[in-house]
């Protein structure tokens, strides 16, 4: 009787569970596609003006306008989760869930009418998760697993959506695992920062790595660079001093999909080296990088 009880009690804590992250990414649907109707409205526009930062990272007046669609969103649900937002930083911070938004990923290509950008959302909960199973312990000691993940690319129509237990898609049919076997087969995604050792530290990691991808490319939205990883249009992204918020969605998208991200933490204050990969070629891709940054990134 008591073995009956606890599976009863087992069963309706999953149903409740499964109900709470179904609720989850329908609420981070909502807000992406409420971000994605602005960005797109504003798009192309003479309007859109850049309002500080440098010339190699704008921020723009519709950066704003997005993110406040989206927190208004989450919190008419989820009042007491916390939020990490590219713009604002923490809203209500102490939720064992957390919410971590980029509003506009790819804004300097916002900027110049170029159609790669897009929103990204994500909530990830803290909980009982054992260190020693992941790659990511740093990661998951500060943020905790992924529950859900969207990234979503309007000027692309591209809506990747990723949800724990249940599988990604995009654009509604089902991500499977594309299997890479080999580096030379592929492209491979990057971005550059301006900073100093995140630019030093790529440098040579990037002149072995051209040596032997098929190619290496820049795009400059690095959340869609990562979900076209899980697609299997690209084969990996790599950076150094990359913020949460430009690859928290991606990485569940890509975990689902049979891919690997595998992080560290980077020299500059907040940020994450990071490899997002197909796992046929996370070896020729971690053991350069390992020599070539002076880590393991495992």
């Amino acid at each position: 009787m008591k073995n009956m009880k606890n599976y009863i009690q087992e069963k309706s804590e999953h149903s409740a569970n499964d109900a709470l992250i179904n609720h989850i990414g329908a609420t981070a649907l909502e807000a992406s596609k409420r971000a994605a109707d602005i960005l797109s409205l504003h798009w192309g526009s003479a309007a859109v003006m850049y309002t500080d930062k440098n010339k190699h990272d704008l921020k723009l007046d519709v950066d704003l306008l997005s993110e406040k669609a989206i927190i208004e969103t989450i919190t008419r649900r989820f009042q007491s989760h916390s939020i990490l937002s590219e713009e604002s930083g923490f809203f209500k911070e102490g939720s064992e869930y957390t919410w971590i938004v980029d509003p506009l990923d790819g804004s300097v290509n916002y900027f110049h009418s170029l159609d790669y950008f897009c929103t990204s959302i994500s909530c990830y909960k803290k909980g009982d998760a054992v260190l020693q199973q992941f790659h990511n312990k740093d990661l998951v000691r500060q943020y905790g697993l992924p529950l859900v993940g969207v990234v979503l690319a309007p000027a692309l129509n591209e809506l990747y959506i990723g949800i724990k237990d249940e599988g990604v898609t995009c654009n509604g049919s089902q991500l499977n695992h594309v299997n890479i076997k080999a580096l030379d087969e592929t492209v491979v995604a990057c971005n550059l920062s301006v900073r100093g050792k995140n630019m030093t530290g790529m440098l040579p990691l990037l002149d072995n790595i051209i040596r032997r991808a098929q190619k290496v490319r820049s795009f400059g939205a690095a959340a869609l660079d990562c979900a076209r990883v899980a697609s299997g249009r690209l084969g990996a992204f790599i950076q150094k001093g990359i913020h949460i918020w430009d690859f928290a969605a991606a990485r569940l998208i890509i975990e689902l999909a049979g891919g690997e991200v595998v992080s560290t933490p980077s020299e500059t204050a907040g940020c994450w080296d990071i490899i997002a990969c197909n796992r046929g070629i996370a070896g020729e891709l971690c053991t350069p990088a390992h020599a070539c940054w002076g880590k393991s990134i495992y």
